[in-house]
């Protein structure tokens, strides 16, 4: 039997459920995209757009992959790979939101 259909639905579903409520989070506590003002006029309307939203996308893909994806090296491998690209991008988020900077 074959979970694909299962797996996709969910990788689908957890975000699409989690994002609203997370990025009302974001919101709630000011945790946004801070833009310079000596920056490009162009950029001023991402001002406030919630920041760190891949945490959703990684958590969830950490949820299928450990609880539907049969075990294998390769599969391993390629959550631990994924999991520290998606720790660079929270390092990241965090030092512009601390900073306060672009």
């Amino acid at each position: 039997m074959t979970y694909w259909p299962l797996i996709i639905l969910v990788s689908f579903t957890i975000p699409v459920i989690a994002l609203p409520f997370f990025i009302n989070y974001l919101k709630k506590y000011n945790v946004g995209q801070k833009i310079r003002q000596e920056g490009p006029n162009l950029h001023q309307h991402k001002m406030g757009t919630p920041t760190m939203g891949g945490i959703i996308v990684i958590l969830a893909l950490m949820i299928i992959v450990l609880l539907l994806v049969p075990y294998n090296k390769y599969v391993l491998w390629s959550l631990i790979i994924t999991i520290g690209f998606g720790l660079i991008g929270l390092v990241d988020d965090l030092i512009k939101y601390l900073k306060k900077r672009s």
